[in-house]
């Protein structure tokens, strides 16, 4: 993935309002990463484009190796393999829905609860003001 353009995510974070919708908690320690739950998100681009409004089922919320991370929904391909449904091109987009959707209180409670039953730290968590303007 390409490196993060901080003036896109910041003006993504301004553009677009992210709003969990659902998050289904369901934890579940793994070596190298701390599965969190399901987030069904709301992304509201009305604001730089009216009538742009969209809905992501099933977002896969972690944390891996101690940072914040977020995986599509997959289905198996012909080959046997498996292939996200959707997923953000850039890594801006993946950026700004990540500390979106760890900014939902649901999502900061299971970072928290996931801290008392792992091992390892997990991390998570992040300020509400536009975390992209340097």
């Amino acid at each position: 993935m390409a490196d993060l353009n901080k003036g896109i995510a910041a003006k993504l974070w301004d553009a677009l309002t992210i709003t969990v919708e659902r998050f289904n908690t369901v934890i579940r320690q793994h070596d190298k990463s701390t599965f969190l739950g399901y987030a069904d998100v709301k992304v509201d681009a009305t604001a730089a484009v009216p009538g742009l409004v969209f809905q992501l089922r099933g977002i896969e919320c972690k944390i891996l190796k101690g940072v914040n991370h977020i995986d599509m929904p997959s289905e198996k391909g012909a080959d046997g393999k498996f292939y996200p449904r959707y997923f953000p091109q850039t890594a801006e987009f993946r950026a700004v829905l990540t500390t979106a959707i760890f900014l939902n209180a649901g999502v900061l409670s299971a970072v928290e609860t996931a801290k008392t039953q792992a091992p390892a730290p997990a991390q998570g968590g992040a300020s509400a003001s536009n975390p992209f303007n340097a």
